[in-house]
């Protein structure tokens, strides 16, 4: 009981699976800490992008500043251009810089932001001061949407919002500086209602992709933990088990064993007597008296034996010597064994063995013993004027059958596991003679 206790206590406590919900706006865990959970997982993975958004930026900064002289030549408008992109260019390195410092998830996102704010005003910036060369401008803010969407590595949360205020503030700067046909305009709508909505069809997928690989990485590592405990918690009772199961069957071998000696010496000095080889007794009434004590004594060794015998079977050390055995011979030692037990209690004992039995390659004082045993409970429980019966013959399929017949109660169907336990018997519903 102590065990027990100890073992629970020792038990580590079983995890709850976690709530794999996602939330249908955000695409966010609906738990809190499953959500930092998650971030904390992902954050190794977003820090390689946004590694790689930075040096993506820092090397289109240059070709864009180029591109820009040889647009503006060396016009005022290009020395603000520059700036801008110069400003670009110091963001993008300033995040290669804290990537590399390894800053924690909320960090991530405000540097992630605030790159993705600057490359939006610096697009809005060229639009504002470019000529209506509208169609390039489009296609421009639109892969510019749909990279945020793909690739910022941010919370959804966030590139929705900068990718609605730089498609607001783009229709506005177009509607408001270019005078663009209705058609074309109502097309720019669609193009950049289109990609927005390809966006966040995109950005939603991979994320709820990346949380449903980390919930099914997190119920695994769970499930493996409790698995973990489980064999521990099984090999653990299993050592104890063992443990007593040795420190038994050392006692039982350790009090047979001291009980053999005196038993011993009980029997032999008893059949010193019973033959009087030194002498008669003098009374005959202590003939009986040591028939008494020499049976006894004989009972009392033939229980200690099966004593060891138990204990080098749960000891896995019994030693089976197998022989040819003549059945027929075992059954009538058997019998006659029992003969007198059986005529007291009124009880005969028939034998029916077939013709031809083959010998059995077995360990013959098992099969003795196990034959005494079976015959020993059919007269013990066996109504005075009964027949107990020792049967033996080959079966159709080559096998030897062995079966004891008595009149007794029986054994109740719920006892039958009980019974063949060691030490195990049936509550007796019959008094005993």
């Amino acid at each position: 009981m102590h065990a027990d206790h100890e073992s629970e206590r020792n038990a580590p406590a079983m995890r709850p699976p976690i709530d794999a919900r996602l939330s249908r706006w955000s695409s966010e865990f609906v738990d809190p800490e499953v959500e930092a959970a998650f971030r904390e997982w992902h954050h190794p993975a977003a820090l390689g992008l946004a590694r790689t958004v930075g040096l993506v930026v820092a090397a289109a900064a240059l070709p864009y500043i180029y591109v820009t002289f040889l647009r503006f030549g060396d016009a005022p408008a290009f020395h603000i251009l520059l700036a801008v992109r110069l400003a670009v260019l110091t963001l993008a390195v300033l995040l290669l810089l804290l990537v590399r410092r390894r800053i924690g998830a909320r960090r991530l996102d405000l540097a992630i932001v605030v790159v993705i704010v600057a490359v939006e005003a610096q697009t809005l910036l060229l639009a504002a001061m470019s000529v209506p060369a509208i169609n390039l401008l489009d296609v421009q803010v639109i892969l510019i949407l749909l990279c945020i969407y793909a690739f910022m590595p941010t919370r959804f949360v966030y590139k929705l919002a900068c990718c609605l205020a730089m498609t607001l503030a783009f229709l506005g700067l177009v509607i408001l500086a270019f005078e663009v046909d209705p058609a074309e305009r109502v097309g720019l709508i669609a193009w950049l209602i289109g990609a927005n909505i390809i966006g966040i069809y995109t950005c939603r997928y991979w994320d709820r992709l990346r949380r449903s690989e980390f919930a099914g990485q997190e119920m695994l590592r769970l499930a493996n933990d409790a698995l973990a405990a489980s064999n521990s918690d099984l090999a653990r009772a299993r050592a104890d088990a063992e443990r007593e199961s040795q420190a038994k069957s050392q006692f039982l071998a350790n009090v047979s064993h001291e009980l053999r000696t005196p038993l011993n010496a009980i029997i032999g000095f008893s059949e010193v007597m019973k033959t009087g080889i030194y002498g008669p007794l003098g009374d005959r009434r202590y003939d009986g008296y040591l028939d008494d004590i020499h049976r006894s004594g004989s009972y009392l060794l033939n229980l200690i034996n099966d004593l060891l015998d138990l204990a080098k079977v749960e000891a896995g050390k019994l030693e089976l010597n197998e022989s040819a055995v003549d059945i027929a011979a075992t059954i009538g030692d058997a019998t006659r064994l029992l003969g007198e037990e059986a005529r007291r209690r009124d009880i005969t004992i028939g034998i029916r063995l077939a013709d031809g039995l083959p010998a059995l390659k077995a360990d013959a004082r098992a099969c003795h013993q196990i034959l005494l045993n079976l015959l020993s409970n059919a007269v013990k429980f066996s109504p005075a004027g009964a027949q107990v019966t020792v049967a033996a013959r080959i079966e159709a399929t080559g096998d030897l059958l062995l079966a004891v017949t008595d009149a007794g109660p029986g054994i109740a169907p719920e006892d039958l596991e009980k019974v063949v336990q060691p030490f195990g018997q049936e509550e007796v519903r019959l008094v005993h003679r």
